[in-house]
């Protein structure tokens, strides 16, 4: 159904063995093989490209993951490594305020919606909202930031986020969450105090 034709010979049967039928390996391991040629259209089919063996496809999901974003240029990947810092959903004017020294931002952000790996996810207070396709890719795009370059990157999004929204009930969990993440504990303790009062107000117990 992803090729939209029928597989080369073999291919179904060793993606099915080397996922365990996990749809998102499924689609991260098809949208692998047509990103780096590995499978072509011939006809109405697809064959395997000379030199390309369907039993050495990667053997685990993270594999698959990190080897699509080296695909992407640097920009682009470095775009979806700012979105991981941010979080699973997100406001587009957030993440390019934050990426602001990146250029063509909304032009790689459809890119990366349409290579799967963030979807459109509606609006939210009349701005566009994206989230990550799956947990998993995020924490690919995450785990391949350095510590310290995380620890800056989570206080560069708390510090925009209180720029653009302000403190509020509404804005506090990302403010509270940025600044702790970033170890900026004189920041982030008044905010996780908040967080935790407004939580209790609204008998949000496990939560405060």
């Amino acid at each position: 159904s992803l090729l939209e034709g029928p597989p080369p010979a073999g291919l179904a049967t060793t993606v099915a063995e080397r996922t365990g039928g996990n749809p998102l390996f499924v689609e991260e391991l098809v949208a692998s093989l047509l990103e780096t040629g590995a499978v072509a259209r011939d006809g109405d089919a697809w064959t395997m490209q000379p030199g390309r063996d369907a039993v050495e496809l990667p053997a685990t999901i993270e594999t698959v993951l990190a080897a699509r974003i080296d695909l992407l240029s640097r920009p682009t990947a470095t775009l979806l490594q700012t979105a991981a810092v941010i979080g699973r959903r997100m406001r587009v004017e957030l993440l390019r305020a934050v990426a602001r020294d990146l250029p063509a931002v909304d032009g790689r952000v459809d890119e990366l919606v349409e290579k799967g790996f963030l979807e459109v996810a509606g609006e939210d207070g009349g701005a566009e909202v994206v989230i990550f396709h799956h947990a998993l890719i995020l924490d690919a795009a995450y785990a391949r930031l350095l510590r310290k370059t995380r620890r800056e990157m989570h206080r560069r999004v708390a510090e925009v986020g209180e720029e653009l929204y302000g403190v509020s009930d509404e804005n506090i969990d990302l403010l509270a969450r940025h600044y702790y993440l970033a170890e900026v504990a004189d920041r982030a303790v008044p905010y996780l105090v908040r967080a935790g009062e407004r939580d209790k107000r609204l008998f949000a117990n496990d939560e405060a």
